[in-house]
């Protein structure tokens, strides 16, 4: 809900493939996509309190990428629940 509700300051990093971020569920217009496999080099530029919310086809690489950007200091980050599967459910949003 929080994301949401504050969608316009938060960075929101899909950590899919690139075939999975054109493929058949999509992706968000404003997420940058950003593989898990890169995610650690692009993120040691990024401020450690901004929030950032990560997003993948079923929510495992997310919850591993939240893990990984945990470890490195990162304050505010969550992982989308079920992913872009979830947003295709009727009622689930970010």
């Amino acid at each position: 809900m929080w994301v949401a509700k504050h969608r316009k300051d938060v960075r929101l990093v899909d950590v899919r493939e690139p075939d999975e971020y054109d493929g058949p569920l999509g992706h968000l217009g404003d997420a940058e996509l950003i593989p898990l496999d890169g995610l650690e080099s692009h993120a040691k530029r990024w401020a450690r309190d901004a929030p950032l919310c990560l997003i993948c086809r079923s929510g495992r690489r997310s919850a591993t990428a939240a893990l990984q950007l945990m470890g490195m200091g990162f304050t505010k980050v969550a992982s989308v629940c079920h992913g872009m599967h979830g947003l295709q459910k009727p009622n689930y949003s970010i």
